[in-house]
Protein backbone atom coordinates (compact mmCIF):
# COMPACT_ATOMS: atom_id res chain seq x y z
CA UNK A 1 0.00 0.00 0.00
CA UNK A 2 1.22 3.45 -0.91
CA UNK A 3 4.19 2.19 -2.93
CA UNK A 4 4.88 3.04 -6.59
CA UNK A 5 3.43 0.65 -9.16
CA UNK A 6 6.05 -0.52 -11.66
CA UNK A 7 3.87 -2.81 -13.78
CA UNK A 8 4.20 -1.77 -17.45
CA UNK A 9 0.50 -2.06 -18.25
CA UNK A 10 -0.30 0.18 -15.27
CA UNK A 11 0.63 3.07 -17.58
CA UNK A 12 -2.89 2.76 -18.99
CA UNK A 13 -4.44 3.08 -15.53
CA UNK A 14 -2.29 6.13 -14.80
CA UNK A 15 -3.55 7.80 -17.97
CA UNK A 16 -7.16 7.14 -17.00
CA UNK A 17 -6.51 8.90 -13.68
CA UNK A 18 -4.88 11.81 -15.53
CA UNK A 19 -7.81 12.08 -17.97
CA UNK A 20 -10.27 12.25 -15.08
CA UNK A 21 -8.18 14.89 -13.32
CA UNK A 22 -7.88 16.90 -16.57
CA UNK A 23 -11.68 16.92 -16.96
CA UNK A 24 -12.16 18.07 -13.36
CA UNK A 25 -9.45 20.72 -13.67
CA UNK A 26 -10.97 21.94 -16.94
CA UNK A 27 -14.24 22.68 -15.15
CA UNK A 28 -12.38 24.55 -12.40
CA UNK A 29 -10.57 26.70 -14.95
CA UNK A 30 -13.79 27.39 -16.87
CA UNK A 31 -15.30 28.84 -13.69
CA UNK A 32 -12.25 31.02 -12.97
CA UNK A 33 -13.13 34.74 -13.43
CA UNK A 34 -9.58 35.38 -14.71
CA UNK A 35 -10.59 33.52 -17.87
CA UNK A 36 -12.24 36.73 -19.15
CA UNK A 37 -9.46 39.02 -17.97
CA UNK A 38 -8.35 41.23 -20.91
CA UNK A 39 -4.73 40.98 -19.74
CA UNK A 40 -4.21 37.61 -21.41
CA UNK A 41 -0.93 38.19 -23.16
CA UNK A 42 2.55 39.25 -22.09
CA UNK A 43 4.04 41.30 -24.89
CA UNK A 44 7.78 40.62 -25.40
CA UNK A 45 10.10 43.61 -25.16
CA UNK A 46 12.83 41.98 -27.27
CA UNK A 47 13.24 39.03 -29.60
CA UNK A 48 14.27 35.88 -27.72
CA UNK A 49 17.49 34.22 -28.86
CA UNK A 50 17.19 30.81 -27.22
CA UNK A 51 14.73 29.05 -24.97
CA UNK A 52 14.34 25.71 -23.20
CA UNK A 53 11.17 24.25 -21.74
CA UNK A 54 10.47 21.08 -19.75
CA UNK A 55 7.01 19.67 -19.12
CA UNK A 56 5.62 16.42 -17.78
CA UNK A 57 3.16 14.81 -20.22
CA UNK A 58 1.18 11.54 -20.02
CA UNK A 59 3.91 9.73 -21.99
CA UNK A 60 6.72 11.13 -19.83
CA UNK A 61 8.98 14.15 -19.74
CA UNK A 62 9.34 16.47 -22.76
CA UNK A 63 12.33 18.72 -23.35
CA UNK A 64 12.01 21.48 -25.99
CA UNK A 65 14.97 23.60 -27.10
CA UNK A 66 14.52 26.45 -29.60
CA UNK A 67 16.81 28.97 -31.31
CA UNK A 68 15.46 32.07 -33.07
CA UNK A 69 16.74 34.74 -35.43
CA UNK A 70 16.70 38.48 -34.81
CA UNK A 71 12.95 38.57 -35.63
CA UNK A 72 12.09 35.90 -33.10
CA UNK A 73 11.36 33.32 -35.83
CA UNK A 74 12.45 29.80 -34.92
CA UNK A 75 15.51 28.75 -36.96
CA UNK A 76 16.32 25.51 -35.16
CA UNK A 77 14.49 23.24 -32.77
CA UNK A 78 15.45 20.12 -30.87
CA UNK A 79 12.98 17.89 -29.04
CA UNK A 80 13.79 15.15 -26.57
CA UNK A 81 10.45 13.46 -25.98
CA UNK A 82 9.12 10.70 -23.78
CA UNK A 83 9.57 8.02 -26.45
CA UNK A 84 13.31 8.75 -26.55
CA UNK A 85 13.50 8.75 -22.76
CA UNK A 86 11.58 5.46 -22.63
CA UNK A 87 13.39 3.73 -25.52
CA UNK A 88 15.53 1.49 -23.29
CA UNK A 89 12.52 0.49 -21.17
CA UNK A 90 10.44 -0.16 -24.30
CA UNK A 91 13.15 -2.49 -25.65
CA UNK A 92 13.42 -4.30 -22.29
CA UNK A 93 9.64 -4.73 -22.02
CA UNK A 94 9.31 -6.12 -25.55
CA UNK A 95 12.26 -8.45 -24.94
CA UNK A 96 10.79 -9.73 -21.68
CA UNK A 97 7.32 -10.24 -23.18
CA UNK A 98 8.68 -12.05 -26.24
CA UNK A 99 10.85 -14.39 -24.17
CA UNK A 100 7.96 -15.17 -21.85
CA UNK A 101 5.38 -15.79 -24.58
CA UNK A 102 7.24 -17.38 -27.51
CA UNK A 103 8.05 -21.05 -27.14
CA UNK A 104 9.25 -23.59 -29.68
CA UNK A 105 9.50 -20.97 -32.39
CA UNK A 106 5.73 -20.81 -32.79
CA UNK A 107 4.50 -17.22 -33.10
CA UNK A 108 0.79 -16.78 -33.69
CA UNK A 109 -1.05 -13.53 -34.30
CA UNK A 110 -2.40 -13.73 -30.75
CA UNK A 111 1.12 -13.94 -29.31
CA UNK A 112 2.25 -11.06 -31.49
CA UNK A 113 -0.64 -8.97 -30.19
CA UNK A 114 0.34 -9.69 -26.59
CA UNK A 115 3.97 -8.79 -27.28
CA UNK A 116 2.78 -5.58 -28.88
CA UNK A 117 0.88 -4.73 -25.70
CA UNK A 118 4.24 -4.22 -23.99
CA UNK A 119 5.21 -1.75 -26.70
CA UNK A 120 1.90 0.13 -26.87
CA UNK A 121 1.74 0.61 -23.11
CA UNK A 122 4.29 3.40 -23.51
CA UNK A 123 2.14 5.16 -26.14
CA UNK A 124 5.22 5.82 -28.29
CA UNK A 125 5.27 8.68 -30.78
CA UNK A 126 7.93 8.07 -33.39
CA UNK A 127 7.11 11.19 -35.40
CA UNK A 128 8.39 13.42 -32.57
CA UNK A 129 11.06 11.00 -31.38
CA UNK A 130 12.65 10.69 -34.83
CA UNK A 131 11.89 14.31 -35.86
CA UNK A 132 10.22 13.05 -39.02
CA UNK A 133 6.91 13.42 -40.82
CA UNK A 134 4.64 11.47 -40.95
CA UNK A 135 6.61 9.25 -38.51
CA UNK A 136 5.05 5.88 -39.42
CA UNK A 137 7.33 2.88 -39.26
CA UNK A 138 7.03 -0.94 -39.56
CA UNK A 139 6.90 -2.56 -36.14
CA UNK A 140 9.05 -5.69 -36.42
CA UNK A 141 9.78 -8.58 -34.06
CA UNK A 142 13.03 -10.45 -34.77
CA UNK A 143 13.04 -14.01 -33.44
CA UNK A 144 16.40 -15.73 -32.88
CA UNK A 145 16.95 -19.28 -31.60
CA UNK A 146 19.69 -20.35 -29.14
CA UNK A 147 21.15 -22.56 -31.90
CA UNK A 148 21.86 -19.51 -34.08
CA UNK A 149 19.35 -20.57 -36.70
CA UNK A 150 18.57 -17.98 -39.35
CA UNK A 151 16.77 -15.00 -37.89
CA UNK A 152 13.08 -14.55 -38.66
CA UNK A 153 11.51 -11.11 -38.84
CA UNK A 154 7.79 -10.90 -38.21
CA UNK A 155 5.65 -7.79 -38.71
CA UNK A 156 3.80 -7.08 -35.47
CA UNK A 157 1.76 -4.55 -37.40
CA UNK A 158 2.10 -3.85 -41.12
CA UNK A 159 3.67 -0.56 -42.06
CA UNK A 160 1.07 1.94 -43.16
CA UNK A 161 1.12 2.29 -46.94
CA UNK A 162 1.86 5.68 -48.42
CA UNK A 163 -1.34 7.64 -48.79
CA UNK A 164 -2.22 7.63 -52.48
CA UNK A 165 -2.85 10.96 -54.11
CA UNK A 166 -5.19 11.63 -56.99
CA UNK A 167 -4.02 10.83 -60.52
CA UNK A 168 -2.19 13.79 -62.08
CA UNK A 169 -5.16 14.86 -64.21
CA UNK A 170 -7.86 14.36 -61.59
CA UNK A 171 -9.78 17.64 -61.19
CA UNK A 172 -10.07 19.12 -57.73
CA UNK A 173 -13.63 19.17 -56.38
CA UNK A 174 -13.41 22.94 -55.87
CA UNK A 175 -12.08 25.55 -58.25
CA UNK A 176 -10.94 28.28 -55.83
CA UNK A 177 -10.63 28.69 -52.06
CA UNK A 178 -10.02 32.06 -50.43
CA UNK A 179 -8.23 31.39 -47.14
CA UNK A 180 -8.50 34.46 -44.90
CA UNK A 181 -6.11 34.34 -41.96
CA UNK A 182 -6.32 36.58 -38.95
CA UNK A 183 -7.56 37.21 -35.46
CA UNK A 184 -10.45 39.61 -34.97
CA UNK A 185 -9.28 40.33 -31.42
CA UNK A 186 -5.97 41.87 -32.51
CA UNK A 187 -6.45 45.24 -34.24
CA UNK A 188 -5.19 45.08 -37.86
CA UNK A 189 -5.00 41.27 -37.74
CA UNK A 190 -8.80 41.32 -38.06
CA UNK A 191 -8.41 42.21 -41.74
CA UNK A 192 -8.65 38.61 -42.96
CA UNK A 193 -11.96 38.05 -41.20
CA UNK A 194 -13.35 41.36 -42.45
CA UNK A 195 -12.35 40.51 -46.03
CA UNK A 196 -13.99 37.07 -45.75
CA UNK A 197 -17.29 38.56 -44.63
CA UNK A 198 -17.29 41.29 -47.28
CA UNK A 199 -16.39 38.84 -50.05
CA UNK A 200 -19.00 36.35 -48.87
CA UNK A 201 -21.70 39.02 -49.06
CA UNK A 202 -20.57 40.01 -52.56
CA UNK A 203 -20.28 36.49 -53.96
CA UNK A 204 -23.55 35.47 -52.36
CA UNK A 205 -25.35 37.81 -54.72
CA UNK A 206 -23.49 36.37 -57.71
CA UNK A 207 -24.00 32.67 -57.01
CA UNK A 208 -20.31 31.68 -57.19
CA UNK A 209 -20.73 28.14 -55.86
CA UNK A 210 -17.23 27.10 -57.00
CA UNK A 211 -15.57 29.54 -54.56
CA UNK A 212 -15.01 28.42 -50.97
CA UNK A 213 -14.31 31.16 -48.40
CA UNK A 214 -12.61 30.12 -45.16
CA UNK A 215 -11.67 32.38 -42.23
CA UNK A 216 -9.42 30.96 -39.51
CA UNK A 217 -6.92 32.07 -36.84
CA UNK A 218 -4.91 28.86 -37.32
CA UNK A 219 -1.28 28.69 -38.44
CA UNK A 220 1.44 26.22 -39.33
CA UNK A 221 0.53 22.62 -40.03
CA UNK A 222 -2.96 23.23 -38.67
CA UNK A 223 -3.56 24.91 -42.05
CA UNK A 224 -2.93 21.69 -43.96
CA UNK A 225 -6.61 20.76 -44.08
CA UNK A 226 -7.42 24.12 -45.69
CA UNK A 227 -4.78 23.69 -48.40
CA UNK A 228 -6.34 20.54 -49.87
CA UNK A 229 -9.15 19.72 -52.26
CA UNK A 230 -8.96 22.87 -54.35
CA UNK A 231 -7.23 23.83 -57.59
CA UNK A 232 -6.35 27.42 -56.70
CA UNK A 233 -5.72 28.91 -53.25
CA UNK A 234 -5.78 32.63 -52.50
CA UNK A 235 -4.45 33.53 -49.04
CA UNK A 236 -5.35 36.84 -47.38
CA UNK A 237 -3.34 38.05 -44.38
CA UNK A 238 -1.56 41.00 -42.78
CA UNK A 239 2.22 41.33 -42.53
CA UNK A 240 4.62 43.69 -40.80
CA UNK A 241 7.74 44.61 -42.78
CA UNK A 242 8.41 48.06 -41.38
CA UNK A 243 9.56 49.02 -44.89
CA UNK A 244 6.27 50.21 -46.38
CA UNK A 245 3.41 52.41 -45.29
CA UNK A 246 0.56 50.70 -43.41
CA UNK A 247 -2.17 49.72 -45.85
CA UNK A 248 0.27 48.76 -48.64
CA UNK A 249 -1.08 45.72 -50.51
CA UNK A 250 1.29 42.98 -51.71
CA UNK A 251 0.42 40.39 -54.36
CA UNK A 252 2.70 37.36 -54.15
CA UNK A 253 2.68 34.56 -56.71
CA UNK A 254 4.00 31.13 -55.83
CA UNK A 255 6.37 31.04 -58.79
CA UNK A 256 8.28 33.94 -57.24
CA UNK A 257 11.09 33.38 -54.76
CA UNK A 258 9.11 32.49 -51.65
CA UNK A 259 12.05 33.43 -49.44
CA UNK A 260 11.38 37.05 -50.28
CA UNK A 261 7.84 36.99 -48.89
CA UNK A 262 7.56 40.36 -47.15
CA UNK A 263 7.50 40.71 -43.41
CA UNK A 264 6.33 38.46 -40.65
CA UNK A 265 2.91 37.10 -39.81
CA UNK A 266 1.70 34.85 -37.02
CA UNK A 267 -0.06 32.79 -39.68
CA UNK A 268 2.81 32.61 -42.17
CA UNK A 269 4.72 30.38 -39.76
CA UNK A 270 4.58 26.97 -41.40
CA UNK A 271 2.32 27.96 -44.31
CA UNK A 272 4.94 27.23 -46.94
CA UNK A 273 6.24 24.23 -44.99
CA UNK A 274 2.69 22.85 -44.86
CA UNK A 275 2.36 23.25 -48.63
CA UNK A 276 5.67 21.50 -49.25
CA UNK A 277 4.82 18.73 -46.79
CA UNK A 278 1.40 18.21 -48.39
CA UNK A 279 2.98 17.82 -51.81
CA UNK A 280 5.70 15.53 -50.48
CA UNK A 281 2.99 13.28 -49.00
CA UNK A 282 1.11 13.36 -52.30
CA UNK A 283 -1.90 15.08 -50.76
CA UNK A 284 -4.27 16.99 -53.07
CA UNK A 285 -3.02 20.44 -52.08
CA UNK A 286 -3.66 23.46 -54.30
CA UNK A 287 -1.60 23.58 -57.47
CA UNK A 288 -1.76 27.39 -57.68
CA UNK A 289 -1.22 29.66 -54.67
CA UNK A 290 -1.51 33.45 -54.52
CA UNK A 291 -1.08 35.62 -51.40
CA UNK A 292 -2.70 39.01 -50.86
CA UNK A 293 -0.95 40.60 -47.89
CA UNK A 294 -1.51 44.02 -46.35
CA UNK A 295 1.10 45.97 -44.39
CA UNK A 296 -0.24 46.31 -40.85
CA UNK A 297 0.47 48.98 -38.25
CA UNK A 298 -0.81 47.19 -35.12
CA UNK A 299 -1.29 43.44 -34.73
CA UNK A 300 -0.79 43.24 -30.96
CA UNK A 301 -3.47 45.43 -29.35
CA UNK A 302 -6.07 43.12 -27.86
CA UNK A 303 -9.56 44.36 -28.64
CA UNK A 304 -8.29 47.29 -30.69
CA UNK A 305 -9.93 48.45 -33.91
CA UNK A 306 -8.17 48.27 -37.26
CA UNK A 307 -6.06 51.32 -38.00
CA UNK A 308 -7.34 53.80 -40.59
CA UNK A 309 -4.75 52.83 -43.21
CA UNK A 310 -5.59 49.12 -43.03
CA UNK A 311 -9.32 49.89 -42.91
CA UNK A 312 -8.86 51.84 -46.16
CA UNK A 313 -7.11 48.84 -47.74
CA UNK A 314 -10.13 46.59 -47.14
CA UNK A 315 -12.09 47.53 -50.31
CA UNK A 316 -8.84 47.40 -52.32
CA UNK A 317 -8.21 43.81 -51.24
CA UNK A 318 -11.82 42.80 -51.94
CA UNK A 319 -11.57 44.38 -55.40
CA UNK A 320 -8.32 42.52 -56.14
CA UNK A 321 -9.90 39.27 -54.97
CA UNK A 322 -12.83 39.77 -57.28
CA UNK A 323 -10.41 40.30 -60.17
CA UNK A 324 -8.46 37.13 -59.24
CA UNK A 325 -11.68 35.11 -59.01
CA UNK A 326 -12.72 36.29 -62.45
CA UNK A 327 -9.57 34.90 -64.10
Amino acid sequence: GGKPVHHTLANHWARVVELLYAAERLKELADDPDLTNPDVRTLPTEAPAEGIGVVEAPRGTLFHHYWTDERGVVEKANLIVATQNNSARIAMSVDKAAKGLISGGEVSDGILNMVEMAFRAYDPCHACASHSLPGSMPLLLRVRSPANDPERTLPMRPAEPARPGPPPNTPHPLNVRVLCLGNDLLADDALGFRVARALRRDLGTRGRASVDIVETPESGFALLDHLQGVRRLVVVDTVVTGQAAPGTVYLIEEDEDWKTTPGTSAHYVGLFDALRAGRAMNLPVAKEVVILAVEAADVVSVGGSMTEAVEAALPVVVSQLQALLSE
